[in-house]
């Protein structure tokens, strides 16, 4: 819903006294913000479906200073505009859509910075600005508050009873424009090749000598013993006991002082000079 359909019928007067509600206050945003031309605020959507809670705070930016012979003195040098959103997950909502898109969740600086309106429905009084969205947490099948409220079910929910489209391709369950996002997010956590990993065997994945790294590696764990260090892990361990956070070693054969991280290649290219001589 944008606001040119919530405000269809409805005529703020600037001179209205009475009572004033959460319900009376409208908080909208732009889902298209950087594009030319603008979007029009009558075009932004409103932060309204499954949305229980929207806390609005004004926290002052203070600085404190100590002068002589006259105290401490606080002086206000700003103030910043919050709004904290709790509520239930409606996929298909617009405004839900965009502030948990992949693009906005995982987002940061100017990408997750949108325009938006704050206002009374019944004076038209309000304000206009920009907000960073920035998503603490989210479900699919329920957006959870970050507290608990009386009567809340949305910490007693069995997921493991909810349908979450077992067997259902990406496109079936959210749709070609979602299963987009979702197969694209995919490849960039899983791998470009995710998908068709699966029934190969390790010597098809990595290769014969990675494959016979890998289980070994798997052998040893599965008896309970943790996989051998490296020369130059040894090495470090042994130091950091000794108190020592970036000690030297003295190569005996020139005398070269050099860090744990480069001592064993040096140490390999001198066997390998003595080899060639051979």
């Amino acid at each position: 819903m944008n606001l040119t359909e919530l405000m269809t019928g409805v005529t703020p007067d600037a001179s209205y006294e009475g009572w004033v509600t959460n319900d009376d206050m409208v908080f909208a945003i732009d889902l298209t913000p950087g594009e030319t031309p603008a979007t029009l605020e009558t075009a932004y959507a409103v932060v309204q479906m499954g949305i229980e809670g929207l806390d609005a705070q004004l926290n002052p930016v203070t600085q404190d200073k100590q002068y002589i012979r006259a105290g401490q003195s606080t002086m206000k040098t700003g103030t910043q505009r919050t709004f904290k959103v709790t509520g239930d997950k409606y996929i298909g909502d617009e405004a839900q859509d965009f502030m948990l898109s992949h693009a906005v969740k995982y987002g940061t600086g100017n990408g997750v910075v949108t325009n938006y309106v704050y206002f009374n429905i019944l004076t038209g009084k309000g304000e206009k600005g920009q907000v960073s969205i920035i998503v603490n947490s989210d479900e699919w099948a329920n957006l959870r508050p970050e507290t608990g409220d009386g009567g809340d079910t949305s910490e007693y929910i069995d997921y493991s009873k909810l349908n979450r489209g077992k067997g259902l391709t990406y496109e079936q369950r959210y749709g070609e424009e979602k299963a987009k996002e979702l197969r694209k997010f995919r490849s960039k956590t899983l791998g470009k090749n995710s998908s068709s990993r699966k029934g190969k065997t390790l010597v098809e994945l990595y290769g014969q000598e990675k494959a016979a790294e890998i289980t070994e590696a798997n052998r040893v764990k599965s008896l309970g013993r943790k996989t051998p260090h490296k020369s130059e892990t040894k090495l470090k361990i042994s130091a950091a006991r000794m108190g020592y956070k970036n000690p030297t070693f003295c190569c005996l054969v020139c005398r070269k002082e050099l860090g744990i991280n480069n001592f064993t290649q040096h140490q390999n290219t001198h066997l390998k000079k003595e080899t060639v001589q051979e």
